[in-house]
C-alpha cells in the first residue's frame, strides 16, 4: 500500500502563531435576552433591567456562554488577500468538521452595548488517522476584549476536519497545493 501524502502543507503550518484579523460585534440587549431564552434560563439578570440593577452587577449581563454564540455571528473578513491557505482547505466540501472541546476562562461580564473584539490564532495543527479516514486536528486560541481594552474571556477551541472518502482526501490535497 502506498504511503498517503500528508494533507497538511507547509503553508498551513506557517499559519500557526499568526493572528487572524480581529472581528467585532456589539452585544445588544435583545441578543442577550434571546440567547438566555433559548437556554431556557429563568435568571432575570439577563433580561429584567430593574431586577438586574439590584444585583452585584448593577445591570443586565449576558449569560456566561454568550460568547460561544457570537462566533458564528461575527463578520468574516473579506479583505484578506490572499486568504490564509488553511482557510481554503477547511472551507471546501469534502470534509466533516467536528467540535472536540472548548475551554473557557471568563473574566468580566458582558453588558448590553459592549463591543466585543474577537481575536483568534491557530496554535496547533496536526494530522491523525481515524477509522473513517484521515483527519486534521486544529487548536485555536480566542481572546475576547471589550471596548475598554479589558479581556472579558479566553477560549481554546479544538476541532477536527475529517475526510471520509479517498476522493474527498485527494481533492483536499489538490486544493492545498
Amino acid at each position: 500500500m502506498a504511503e498517503q501524502k500528508s494533507i497538511i502543507t507547509q503553508e498551513m503550518k506557517a499559519e500557526i502563531g499568526k493572528p487572524h484579523p480581529p472581528r467585532s460585534i456589539r452585544a445588544e440587549a435583545s441578543q442577550i435576552r434571546r440567547f438566555a431564552k433559548s437556554l431556557e434560563d429563568p435568571n432575570r439578570i439577563y433580561y429584567d433591567e430593574a431586577y438586574a440593577r439590584t444585583t452585584r452587577y448593577g445591570g443586565v449581563i449576558a449569560p456566561p456562554i454568550f460568547l460561544s454564540a457570537l462566533g458564528s455571528g461575527l463578520p468574516v473578513p473579506t479583505h484578506i488577500d490572499p486568504p490564509p491557505p488553511m482557510r481554503d482547505v477547511f472551507s471546501q466540501d469534502g470534509g466533516v468538521s467536528i467540535n472536540l472541546s472548548n475551554e473557557w476562562e471568563l473574566f468580566e461580564p458582558i453588558r448590553p452595548g459592549d463591543v466585543i473584539i474577537h481575536e483568534a490564532m491557530l496554535t496547533d495543527l496536526r494530522e491523525k488517522a481515524g477509522r473513517a479516514g484521515p483527519m486534521i486536528i486544529l487548536e485555536t486560541r480566542n481572546t475576547y476584549t471589550n471596548q475598554y481594552g479589558r479581556v472579558v474571556a479566553t477560549n481554546i477551541h479544538t476541532r477536527t476536519r475529517q475526510y471520509r472518502t479517498p476522493e474527498a482526501l485527494a481533492e483536499a490535497i489538490e486544493r492545498s497545493r
